[in-house]
């Protein structure tokens, strides 16, 4: 869940790197951004993600609680929380932004998920849309499972949080929405991925 500083996705002779390293050496470094990972759960006391992590701006949509924390057998969204934001450490460890703050939005659980397609609209707009006041970038990392598409279930009310985010929040000046390129093996043109609101990065 992190990029060790040999990790062949920091420096690839192939050039298909993040090649953070520039940037860190410019001092962007993820310090006073706030990011969320909306995905299965967070484990925000996990050793890397601790130092900077925020409960406060964490929620779990599942089960409906203040605890981002996944089920244990459910490790995404930790893990992907682990490459955007692990805190740099004496075995030189680090994520891309290794000094912003970390929150969990927890929606689903890919072992469980049973939803109708209206109420995962209704669960993933909420979501969406949590603390948008605060949060800077939201991170959808979360992916279909086989046999339950769930990007066919986005609606008019996850549509709308989205607006409301990009336009609304930061204060006013507009949060940002990152989804993933291509994942959960979809292709890029996926609902999700190419959605008007959505930044997608590959």
């Amino acid at each position: 869940m992190f990029f060790p500083l040999s990790h062949r996705y920091l420096h690839n002779s192939n050039g298909v790197d993040v090649n953070p390293t520039g940037a860190w050496e410019d001092g962007w470094t993820g310090e006073g951004v706030k990011i969320a990972i909306v995905d299965d759960g967070v484990l925000l006391t996990h050793p890397d993600l601790l130092l900077h992590s925020s409960l406060e701006l964490s929620h779990d949509f599942y089960d409906e609680d203040a605890n981002p924390e996944p089920h244990s057998v459910d490790s995404h969204g930790t893990a992907m929380a682990g490459y955007i934001a692990a805190n740099a450490n004496d075995i030189d460890i680090r994520g891309v932004a290794y000094e912003s703050t970390t929150a969990g939005i927890r929606f689903i659980s890919p072992t469980e998920s049973d939803y109708e397609a209206e109420e995962f609209d209704q669960v993933l707009s909420r979501a969406s849309k949590h603390k948008m006041s605060e949060i800077d970038i939201y991170c959808h990392t979360w992916a279909p499972e086989e046999g339950f598409d769930m990007f066919t279930y986005m609606g008019d009310q996850t549509e709308s949080s989205f607006s409301k985010v990009i336009q609304n929040g930061r204060g006013g000046k507009g949060s940002i929405i990152v989804f993933a390129a291509g994942h959960g093996m979809y292709s890029i043109v996926s609902r999700t991925q190419s959605h008007s609101r959505a930044l997608t990065l590959k």
